[in-house]
């Protein structure tokens, strides 16, 4: 549960600016487990990057670490890499 806290905290304060706009939704995979199976993703937390048709870009689905456990550096040069700027 801490892992998972740690993630939303990250999310929480992560900028637009950094993520550079794009909406970042948070779903329970225990409540949406057709979108858990869709996706790919069997355990949390997960980051995902879909386009705006709804395909994956990019996926980290494994904890850095316990007290940061998402790659939000990467997602940002994953955003750049695929033209996704705004």
């Amino acid at each position: 549960m801490a892992v998972s806290n740690n993630a939303s905290d990250q999310v929480a304060s992560w900028s637009e600016e950094a993520r550079q706009d794009i909406p970042v939704f948070k779903i329970d995979i225990e409540r949406r487990p057709d979108l858990a199976e869709q996706y790919d993703v069997f355990r949390g937390p997960a980051l995902i990057l879909l386009d705006g048709q709804g395909r994956l870009m990019w996926k980290q689905d494994y904890s850095i670490n316990d007290d940061l456990p998402l790659d939000l550096n990467q997602f940002e040069l994953e955003i750049q890499s695929l033209g996704m700027q705004q």
